[in-house]
């Protein structure tokens, strides 16, 4: 039961101190990560499908950036950051015959 308490003690001290080391800075750094994917008519499989349930996971790509915040008072804070995403669809990796006779695609990549 003491080794119980003891271990707990710690826990909350340590929890304690990293809350207090964190409100000490005002200016923080981070990195942001998810995936893009393209749901329309270009590409896809070959049942149409409603919503996500088309949607092609070899397909999916990765959307990445940094942030960059700034408190200005306990309850005020900035915050920017810029993410890069790429987004495409191609013709020739669908099933349906018709899609790839007309041979479509595209790739985007976004900067925001």
């Amino acid at each position: 039961m003491k080794m119980k308490k003891l271990v707990l003690f710690i826990a909350i001290i340590l929890g304690l101190r990293s809350v207090c080391i964190a409100q000490r800075y005002n200016l923080g750094f981070g990195w942001r990560a998810g995936v893009t994917n393209y749901l329309g008519d270009i590409g896809g499989g070959d049942l149409s499908r409603n919503f996500v349930y088309n949607m092609e996971l070899k397909d999916t790509r990765w959307a990445t950036g940094p942030t960059v915040s700034y408190r200005l008072h306990p309850i005020l804070g900035l915050q920017g950051g810029i993410l890069y995403a790429r987004l495409r669809g191609e013709d020739n990796e669908s099933e349906k015959r018709t899609r790839k006779g007309r041979n479509l695609n595209f790739r985007n990549d976004f900067l925001n």
